[in-house]
């Protein structure tokens, strides 16, 4: 192994150990985020305790909750789960960007040359780099996870277009 290859392969382990802690925390971020929701649900069923007892303070409860419980049940949910996948993406990109960057210097490529934008010139970029991530486990979903993040930036979500 040459003095560049060892250079590289010390590089690209820093990088993948980097890229395996980020993706745990964002991991562990993931799986516990719908837990806010809960913990706000129950703060803002307590605060309901604090109507007092007659018909127009009930009124005005039962309004809130609407409001809350909506927020709580839909919208708060909705945001998480969009932010998580536009969140875990950006960090996946980042990381393909960092490998892009050591496999230019490796190579004496430049990104500048690869035909496509943002992520798919990046893959290019790499597939032109020898590395065949087709084969690479789960890239299906990868591939996935990206159009459904472009249709909802691109489209509000609309998955059929």
């Amino acid at each position: 192994m040459s003095n560049i290859e060892s250079s590289l392969s010390i590089k690209l382990k820093k990088l993948s150990t980097s890229a395996y802690r980020e993706f745990e925390d964002a991991s562990d971020y993931i799986w516990k985020s719908l837990r806010l929701v809960e913990h706000e649900t129950k703060l803002e069923l307590a605060k309901l305790d604090d109507f007092p007892d007659d018909p127009r303070a009930q009124e005005i409860r039962d309004i809130r909750w609407k409001f809350e419980s909506h927020k709580l049940k839909h919208t708060f949910p909705y945001l998480i789960t969009i932010g998580n996948l536009f969140s875990v993406l950006s960090l996946f990109e980042t990381y393909l960007l960092l490998l892009v960057a050591e496999l230019e210097t490796y190579t004496g490529n430049s990104l500048h040359t690869v035909k496509g934008q943002g992520i798919s010139k990046l893959f290019n970029f790499i597939k032109n780099a020898g590395v065949d991530y087709e084969q690479i486990g789960l890239f299906e979903q990868v591939q996935a996870a990206i159009r459904i993040r472009n249709c909802y930036a691109h489209t509000s979500g609309m998955l059929s277009r």
